[in-house]
């Protein structure tokens, strides 16, 4: 990104740097915002299943469209190889695949946090 800011902007090296700086702290604050709601709402009772997978996939979809969109390193991009994952794209875009990303990876959290009580894990198990 340093080199196309500065190749094709015309911009010092130097400010270039500092955007480049900038930019990493703007995508930064996606993931700060994410643990903090999911703390917030987890103090308040609402079990991590329902938070986590709505509020990651809302936060990508503010960041495509918010300041012109950045839809930058989305989850479901790293699926593209997958083919049976990405199927479900056609009905629900890509944000259906993040948040099926999310939601494996809170059951799998779930699992190891409760040292495999599957008991607890009801409602993370039927979603």
């Amino acid at each position: 990104v340093i080199h196309v800011i500065v190749h094709y902007g015309g911009i010092p090296l130097y400010l270039a740097i500092f955007i480049m700086m900038l930019l990493a702290a703007y995508l930064g604050l996606y993931v700060s915002i994410f643990a903090s709601g999911v703390v917030y709402l987890k103090n308040k009772g609402i079990h991590i299943f329902a938070v986590a997978p709505f509020l990651w996939t809302t936060l990508e979809y503010a960041k495509a469209y918010l300041l012109s969109g950045f839809p930058w390193e989305n989850l479901a991009y790293s699926q593209w190889s997958i083919l049976p994952i990405i199927q479900i794209a056609d009905i629900t875009g890509i944000y259906g695949i993040t948040f099926l990303i999310i939601i494996v990876n809170i059951a799998l959290f779930e699992i190891i946090r409760t040292r495999f009580a599957w008991k607890s894990l009801g409602f993370g198990l039927i979603a």
